[in-house]
């Protein structure tokens, strides 16, 4: 199943407003750490939509959008947002891609599951479902599960600890209702990034059950691919540091078109 010519028009204005050294572009392939809701990191916009299109049933996927200061005076696609009520549990999943100047692929996925009160379940069972996708946690605390993969979808427990990187704040995503075919997304990849840590290589899963007691009527799902975010961030600075450079090029390749004076 294809993307509508709607989502189709608006991934390929921003992308071909935008032609970047080839340089700076990341390069990514498909992660084979677990999916969520059938996303996996890495794929390309195309890819995320068409999973996502399988998993909701009908649903209307919605792109999120956000300015990108240096990069575009106008919005461009930094992600994909459904919002599925005709089922328990209720879900929302929201999908965020790296943005330009990068080659835009998934970096980050978050879902959440919304059980009525007549549905709600028990922790237990929940958490085994989780380490039946994700295997054993690293970390398991009131507020939320950890799992931490290297790049080749392994469990990557002693870099993850000796970063202590289950409690890093280094950003944040949330699942984002769409309010709208197009609505406004967040990216924290617009932030310059802080120094190297040994978090950077992880790709990480957070998971945190809310309900009374030991009972559970919300779960939410979060899947990072620090190494992308950090590659992303990385870019996106350098390209507006050598902004003087490329205007002065622009001024020189203007000069040339101009014709000499006639002494």
């Amino acid at each position: 199943m294809r993307v509508p010519r709607r989502v189709i028009a608006v991934l390929s204005v921003a992308a071909a407003a935008l032609l970047w050294p080839p340089q700076l572009f990341a390069q990514a392939t498909v992660s084979p750490v677990p999916d969520i809701a059938g996303v996996r990191i890495g794929m390309t916009a195309q890819q995320a939509y068409d999973a996502l299109k399988a998993h909701t049933n009908g649903a209307k996927i919605s792109i999120g959008q956000n300015t990108i200061a240096g990069v575009s005076e106008t919005p461009v696609p930094v992600g994909m947002a459904v919002k599925i009520d005709s089922k328990v549990p209720m879900e929302t999943i929201t999908v965020w891609l790296t943005t330009p100047p990068s080659k835009q692929v998934v970096w980050a996925i978050a879902q959440e599951m919304n059980y009525p009160d007549a549905n709600k379940l028990l922790k237990g069972p929940v958490l085994d479902a989780l380490r039946k996708k994700f295997g054993s946690d690293l970390m398991t605390v009131p507020v939320f599960s950890y799992w931490a993969f290297n790049q080749q979808g392994m469990p990557a427990g002693v870099a993850a600890q000796a970063g202590t990187c289950a409690t890093r704040q280094d950003f944040s995503v949330s699942v984002a209702e769409p309010s709208g075919p197009t609505f406004p997304l967040g990216t924290p990849l617009i932030y310059a990034p802080g120094p190297p840590t040994p978090c950077d290589g992880l790709i990480e899963v957070r998971a945190q059950m809310r309900g009374p007691d030991n009972f559970v009527t919300a779960v939410s799902v979060t899947e990072v691919d620090r190494s992308l975010a950090r590659s992303a961030r990385e870019a996106y600075y350098s390209y507006l540091g050598n902004a003087g450079a490329r205007e002065q090029q622009q001024e020189v390749e203007r000069a040339k078109q101009q014709k000499a004076p006639v002494f």
